[in-house]
């Protein structure tokens, strides 16, 4: 609850007003523990980030906030955490692809505020409501990534990253890759051929 009125004397709960609004999809806020916690109208869940960056996710309130039953495995679902590459590849074909590696990470940022709001499908926050990039949907996360050229087989992948361009150029030239970029390089053995 946050305080409201002409002297702070009531307080109101700003997560649900703010998803009572159409423009938006969820909310994200870090928890004092660490933890970072995702609301949507029907549902909350909670990401914690443990030894060796693996990623757990906690059902906080509702069924199935992000669509995820039937593409996540049942383990992790119920805690059990996983990598943030795992989490990418389970949760790729769905409305909310890899938001458990780009949540926790968002937060981890010291310039970021108290509460972060996305937009629904359609609408951002200027004033003409025209949609705009920026949010944890499938719409906003998902772009083409295509290359070619010596080195790069002909086909198709899934669960690359952007951030995985720069490791993946400097390997196909031959230099050598940072251990500190965000991303990893291109797993070319992967490719399915089209």
């Amino acid at each position: 609850n946050y305080p409201a009125g002409e002297h702070l004397e009531r307080t109101v709960d700003l997560p649900t007003q703010l998803l009572g609004h159409p423009a938006v999809d969820s909310l994200a806020y870090r928890c004092e523990d660490g933890a970072v916690r995702v609301r949507r109208c029907d549902g909350e869940a909670e990401f914690k980030v443990h030894e060796g960056n693996l990623i757990s996710y906690r059902l906080v309130s509702g069924d199935d906030p992000f669509g995820w039953n039937g593409h996540v495995p049942a383990e992790a679902l119920l805690g059990q955490p996983m990598s943030g590459r795992q989490w990418l590849a389970a949760t790729s074909e769905t409305e909310y692809p890899d938001l458990p590696q780009q949540i926790t990470t968002l937060f981890e940022s010291h310039r970021l505020g108290d509460l972060v709001l996305f937009a629904a499908d359609g609408y951002d926050f200027r004033d003409n409501n025209v949609a705009a990039h920026g949010g944890p949907r499938a719409v906003d996360m998902q772009v083409p990534f295509i290359i070619a050229g010596p080195g790069v087989p002909r086909g198709r992948m899934s669960n690359v990253r952007s951030v995985d361009l720069t490791p993946t150029l400097l390997q196909l030239l031959g230099e050598p890759v940072p251990p500190d970029l965000d991303g990893q390089p291109i797993d070319f053995t992967k490719v399915r051929p089209q």
